[in-house]
């Protein structure tokens, strides 16, 4: 099996004989994944979903990170490896989304995934230091989602309900009195839709 960790997260001690005998139990399954928590055991870095089970198309994007995916090797050798476009590697403005492009790909290759809430990677929260560094960063990372979603044939029909949903989310925050939320939101919209329209196959 391979794993992606960071070089800033950690596994329990008996994590890695754990999830060598999840792949035993789950022969059929070619990819697992997890979620990452903090030290205090609170979902990091991404939100998690809130139940163990198969992974399709409904909520692959939900699915996890990359430091919580792990797989078979023949899934490499059957769907080929990360798109090298994608990610905070390549010289291209679309700086995320490498890990949901690969499981996204598995799934049209017919490939077995399964989601297991209790495989836990420990990650601390990522703090970019101020408001406006946070901001930046949703940009570059919204730019990447929208390229993997246009690559991956999400539609337009996707794309609006996505921008539908950050729409009632500053309309809440606008209440709130919370312009800052708000600028972070409309932001990573902007974001969506600019990587969605630029990438080009």
């Amino acid at each position: 099996m391979i794993a992606f960790p960071d070089d800033d997260c950690w596994y329990a001690d008996d994590f890695l004989s754990r999830l060598q005998a999840a792949f035993v139990r789950f022969p059929e399954h070619d990819i697992l994944t997890g979620r990452t928590v903090d030290a205090g055991g609170t979902d990091s870095v991404s939100v998690a979903l809130p139940a163990s089970g198969r992974i399709d198309r409904s909520v692959v994007l939900a699915a996890g990170n990359s430091a919580s995916l792990f797989a078979r090797r023949q899934v490499f050798e059957r769907i080929g490896l990360f798109d090298e476009r994608l990610g905070l590697g390549p010289d291209t403005a679309f700086k995320s989304s490498e890990e949901l492009d690969l499981l996204v790909r598995a799934l049209a290759a017919g490939l077995g995934l399964s989601y297991l809430r209790e495989l836990t990677v420990f990650h601390e929260q990522i703090h970019p230091g101020n408001r406006s560094a946070q901001i930046a960063r949703v940009a570059v990372y919204a730019r990447g989602f929208g390229a993997m979603l246009r690559k991956n044939r999400f539609g337009w029909s996707f794309v609006t309900l996505h921008l539908a949903r950050t729409a009632a989310g500053v309309a809440v925050r606008a209440i709130q009195g919370r312009p800052l939320c708000i600028r972070e939101k409309i932001t990573g919209a902007h974001g969506l839709l600019s990587g969605y329209r630029q990438w080009v196959e």
